[in-house]
């Protein structure tokens, strides 16, 4: 009964052996509890009595523990003297060695790692990008080629070369524009999918598919400029 376990028996298999704990008490583990959706994912631990771990598990040695500051001290500098300490606790012991991480030091390490990430897909993004760009610049070309009645048609009809280039950026523009909301619909087609298959909350933010499609729309303009400068000077 997850509304009332305690008093209730937990059976754990450790290593060929079933232990029987009896709980006698529950705490908020925050973290997990919001990770997921669904409750029967949720991943938690249980703690036991100290001396009752190291009896079945025959040994008194520690391989970590924690250690709670108070409020106002430095994580990462507490770290650092702790592992000196235990360090030169253990300088005669060249087979031991100790490493005292904090969770602030985790979470730089962490934002780093995200952030190596975040370059790698923008240098990918980018290279997508100029992949298009030069697609779209070469589908310009083409149709410029081919209307080049339509252009001396228009010219011969009083228009003048600035109307003209205007003409074939408004088509770039558009044509990058219908593949950037193509774009976006896939991408909140695959989000959606990705979400539900993994049973994780999934959003997504206006302001950047706005800014999606006003990056195709630059594309469009900055690939279609050269293009549409050469058909007005046709």
């Amino acid at each position: 009964n997850l509304n009332n376990p305690i008093g209730q028996e937990v059976d754990v298999f450790v290593e060929n052996r079933l232990y029987s704990y009896t709980i006698v008490g529950v705490f908020i583990d925050e973290i997990s509890g919001t990770s997921t959706q669904n409750e029967k994912d949720i991943a938690s631990s249980f703690y036991i009595p100290m001396n009752l771990a190291q009896k079945q598990s025959n040994t008194y040695a520690y391989q970590n523990f924690t250690i709670v500051t108070e409020n106002g001290v430095d994580s990462s500098d507490f770290a650092q003297v702790v592992n000196t300490y235990m360090n030169n606790y253990y300088l005669n012991n060249k087979t031991y060695e100790v490493r005292a991480t904090s969770l602030e030091s985790v979470a730089e390490t962490m934002s780093s790692l995200l952030s190596t990430l975040e370059l790698a897909i923008s240098a990918i993004a980018a290279l997508a990008l100029l992949v298009a760009g030069i697609g779209v610049m070469n589908i310009m070309y083409v149709s410029i080629t081919e209307r080049t009645k339509e252009i001396g048609t228009r010219k011969a009809l009083g228009a003048t070369n600035i109307s003209i280039q205007i003409q074939f950026i408004t088509e770039s523009a558009i044509l990058t524009l219908m593949g950037g909301f193509i774009g976006i619909g896939f991408g909140l087609l695959l989000g959606l999918l990705g979400s539900s298959l993994l049973g994780y909350p999934g959003s997504a933010n206006l302001m950047d598919m706005l800014i999606a499609v006003g990056t195709s729309m630059l594309i469009g303009i900055f690939f279609g400029y050269y293009p549409a400068t050469k058909a007005a000077k046709m």
